[in-house]
């Protein structure tokens, strides 16, 4: 118990530091994690799972955290560019602070609505995977002819056409 705790606090923290300094993702945090664990310079005998909850914990605190460079540097992130304007324009108006209350609370709601959404989610997954996991080959192929199929029909010219198909299909295979 006392090690999940201290992973909570230890990830929160990462998320912190990587939430106020643009260009600092928790990503990097667990690519260090990962590469020191690897190397035996952290001893996780009692699991991942620890690990687990303090990259979690950093992405969390991350996703609250990184509204503010965005407010008050105007050096957002991908996931907070377009609070950027609206945000500047509350700036402007004196009312940083504001925007990033109103960041907060947009944050801790989708939280709540991700974790109701995810709890049925899951228990609906857990019926209708055990069905149709034999044939979950044919479902991803067809998936991937209708990707292909939609970057060819997106272009304009045949020849950016077979461009955009050959792109697309070696995206898909160096992804797989």
């Amino acid at each position: 118990m006392l090690e999940v705790v201290g992973a909570v606090v230890i990830g929160s923290a990462l998320g912190a530091i990587s939430g106020l300094i643009p260009g600092i993702h928790p990503n990097t945090f667990a690519s260090i994690l990962m590469a020191i664990t690897v190397g035996g310079m952290i001893d996780i005998s009692y699991g991942g799972e620890v690990l687990a909850i303090m990259l979690l914990a950093a992405a969390i605190v991350h996703s609250f955290v990184s509204i503010v460079p965005s407010v008050f540097l105007g050096a957002p992130e991908g996931d907070t560019a377009l609070a950027v304007l609206p945000s500047h324009r509350l700036l402007l108006k004196g009312r940083g602070l504001d925007a990033i209350a109103l960041s907060a609370m947009g944050s801790f709601s989708s939280a709540l609505l991700s974790l109701g959404v995810a709890i049925p989610f899951v228990i609906i997954l857990s019926f209708i995977y055990s069905p149709i996991h034999e044939y979950m080959w044919v479902i991803l192929a067809v998936i991937i002819l209708i990707m292909l199929f939609t970057e060819v029909i997106s272009s304009t010219t045949t020849k950016n056409a077979i461009e955009r198909a050959i792109f697309a299909s070696l995206v898909i295979l160096l992804s797989g």
